[in-house]
């Protein structure tokens, strides 16, 4: 495209839309010429550019001219042809700042000196200079042509051509090169430019259309086979439900060859929009991060060993959500717990022994967090299948299909799904709320273990308190086992308080059935890992 940007006024077409312009519009009148000794030309006259409003131009139309001329002027591919009128003083005509400011070398900007037979006497000197182009200089110079007077508008085509040679026969326009004067001499230098120009941006202009080659196949791609008819739209759904049950397939098996999956993005969280199409190896990662966050937090209690300091362990929670830290607690602190729930539960049980409702009131205090991390893994898992189905939508199904897809079934069943996951974790839930119970053998096997070490300690105890040793004549250091202190020793290590003996009874109970219920094989798998590591 050639905009030729016209200084002087033009008659636009009234044809300004509402809000924008009473006199101008954006709207292209095209007019053709067709002929074997027509130029390969294309110009666009765009309107004068207006300086101030008038009563017969608004500040809109001033403001739409300005937009236009720009719009045009910046595309790289156009040559601009600067016109000027000789009526006026160059400077005071902004066209020419515009061009420099889209062009700044010049490169593409070709001046145009219109009514060379209005240059005042004093002025010739500055008119002349600009003509040979050593006053304002650009790479594709300066034309000069002449306008039709009034008394010359029923001239024809030849005739005025005629008289504009005359013209610049006379005075001080002999000495400008004839080549850059005249109408015909313009016709033919703009036919040769563009034609340069051309070739200088084929390359970039074969590239771009490449690319919108390619992207316009992409679309067609998308839009799928026509479907004009039911069986063509039924064939096309078909064909849509066989892609999507394919990439489902392969996401829900972790195969992950489809080119939907595209390349792993190792710089991203897993997460990321460009790691969630690898759909099972997502869900397995917050798998991993759910049972973990169900060994480090899912208690409510953090019992201390014996002898060792609360604070070696304490661990950081990296954790942004709602569910609360276990709460650290000696032995004695714990003990006082179980003793504190014992006197609310008490029912028919001899002294010494314990109510099986403790249990049941100890687990389910001690399990309290289960059920807020278990509806959070259930959120976070809800918002990754969306986003994942959301991607899987957006390659397999056309745009103008997808949401009426997604109301029809998609949205329905995803929050479907989200139900039902609910519903099995309440199930759980009502389930925990009820007796304990178990057949797992790890339970007693587990509490006779924690009980062997408590009896195991108390005999060490015993043992060093009624140890003599005595030192022999060689140096070395004899220890002497006296049995009747030891008995002794074991027998002030007796817990004789009923309360404490069944607190601590309940105590082990409670530990032994939450390790048992808590530990899913995927809690274990993780454990055997971290063991590796």
């Amino acid at each position: 495209m050639l905009p030729a940007v016209m200084e002087e006024a033009t008659h636009a077409m009234g044809l300004g839309k509402v809000g924008e312009s009473k006199a101008f519009s954006r709207d292209v009148l095209s007019v053709e010429i067709c002929g074997p000794d027509r130029p390969q030309l294309t110009l666009v006259d765009l309107p004068g550019l207006i300086h101030s409003a008038t009563k017969s131009s608004t500040e809109a139309d001033k403001a739409l001219i300005f937009s236009l001329v720009e719009e045009y002027m910046q595309n790289p591919r156009t040559i601009i042809l600067a016109v000027v009128s000789a009526k006026n003083d160059v400077a005071n005509q902004i066209v020419l700042n515009l061009a420099r400011k889209v062009d700044q070398k010049g490169s593409r900007t070709l001046g145009i000196i219109t009514k060379p037979d209005c240059i005042a006497a004093d002025d010739e000197t500055s008119w002349f200079d600009l003509a040979q182009n050593k006053e304002i200089f650009l790479q594709l110079g300066w034309h000069m042509v002449k306008n039709r007077m009034e008394s010359e508008m029923h001239l024809s085509f030849a005739d005025r051509n005629m008289v504009e040679k005359t013209f610049f026969r006379k005075g001080r326009f002999v000495n400008l090169n004839g080549e850059h004067v005249g109408v015909e001499a313009l016709r033919d230098r703009l036919s040769k430019l563009l034609l340069r120009h051309l070739v200088q941006e084929l390359p970039s202009l074969k590239q771009e259309m490449m690319g919108k080659l390619t992207d316009t196949k992409r679309e067609l791609d998308l839009l799928g086979q026509k479907r004009e008819t039911p069986t063509e739209q039924r064939m096309m759904l078909m064909t849509i439900s066989m892609q999507v049950h394919q990439i489902l397939t392969a996401a829900v098996h972790g195969n992950y060859l489809h080119p939907f999956f595209g390349p792993a993005d190792l710089n991203s969280p897993i997460d990321a929009p460009s790691n969630i199409r690898r759909f099972r190896a997502v869900i397995q990662s917050f798998n991993f991060e759910f049972a973990e966050t169900m060994r480090r937090r899912g208690h409510t209690y953090e019992f201390i060993k014996e002898g060792a300091s609360s604070i070696q362990f304490l661990r950081p929670e990296e954790s942004d959500d709602d569910v609360a830290t276990p709460t650290f607690c000696t032995r004695d602190e714990a003990i006082e717990w179980v003793q504190n729930t014992i006197l609310r539960c008490r029912g028919h049980e001899l002294p010494g022994s314990v109510n099986p409702e403790v249990t049941s009131h100890l687990f389910r205090e001690q399990s309290q967090p289960w059920e807020d991390i278990a509806n959070g893994q259930i959120s976070d898992i809800a918002d990754l299948t969306h986003r994942f189905i959301e991607q899987v939508l957006d390659y397999a199904v056309p745009a103008e299909l997808r949401q009426k897809l997604a109301d029809i079934n998609v949205t329905a069943t995803l929050n479907d799904a989200y139900e039902a996951g609910t519903s099995e974790l309440n199930k759980l839930i009502a389930d925990k709320l009820r007796h304990p119970s178990t057949y797992n053998h790890y339970y007693s096997d587990m509490l006779q273990t924690r009980r062997q070490g408590k009896y195991q300690n108390m005999s060490e105890k015993a043992q060093e308190a009624s140890t003599k040793y005595t030192t022999r004549e060689n140096g070395t250091t004899k220890a002497n086992l006296d049995a009747a202190k030891f008995k002794m020793a074991i027998a002030k290590l007796v817990q004789r308080d009923m309360d404490i003996f069944s607190a601590e009874e309940a105590l082990e109970s409670q530990i032994a059935y939450y390790k048992v219920t808590c530990r899913s094989p995927l809690v274990e798998q993780r454990l055997t890992r971290s063991r590796m590591r």
